[in-house]
C-alpha cells in the first residue's frame, strides 16, 4: 500500500481469500476504504491481476462479516495487497466505521467517504 490515497490503519482479523477454485485463510493487517493488505497465505497461488472476494470479521464473533471483491495489486512471501472494486453499502458503512474509530478524526473520514463516492473521470 505504498500511494496511499486514503488513510489506513493498522487491523488484525481472521480472513478469507475465495478464489473460484480456492479458498485460503488469512489474517488481515491494514485495511483503508480503497485497499486492504493481508498475510500470505500457504499455498498462495494468486496473481496480480487476479479477482477474488475477502471476508473477515468486525470482531472476534462472526455475527457480522465484511466482504468486499478485490484485485490483486502486489504481492510478496509474506504480504498481498488487495484493491477493493466493489464493497456493500453495510459493509462500507463497517469499515468506514472500523477507520474512523481507529484514526479518531470523524471529519477526515467523511472526506475520504466524499472521495469514495465522486464520479472518477
Amino acid at each position: 500500500m505504498d500511494r496511499r490515497e486514503f488513510q489506513r490503519v493498522s487491523y488484525s482479523a481472521a480472513a478469507e481469500i475465495r478464489g473460484t477454485k480456492n479458498n485460503w485463510q488469512s489474517e488481515t493487517q491494514q485495511v483503508s476504504l480503497k485497499a486492504l493488505q493481508l498475510t500470505t497465505p500457504a499455498n498462495w497461488k494468486g496473481q496480480v491481476g487476479d479477482h477474488y472476494t475477502v471476508v473477515f470479521p468486525l470482531t472476534e464473533s462472526p455475527v457480522f462479516q465484511l466482504q468486499m471483491v478485490t484485485t490483486v495489486m502486489q504481492q510478496d512471501d509474506e504480504t498481498i495487497v488487495f484493491s477493493i472494486e466493489h464493497i456493500d453499502l453495510e459493509s462500507l458503512s463497517h469499515l468506514a466505521r472500523l477507520i474512523e474509530l481507529h484514526l479518531g478524526d470523524h471529519d477526515l473520514m467523511r472526506a475520504e467517504l466524499d472521495k469514495i463516492t465522486q464520479p472518477t473521470k
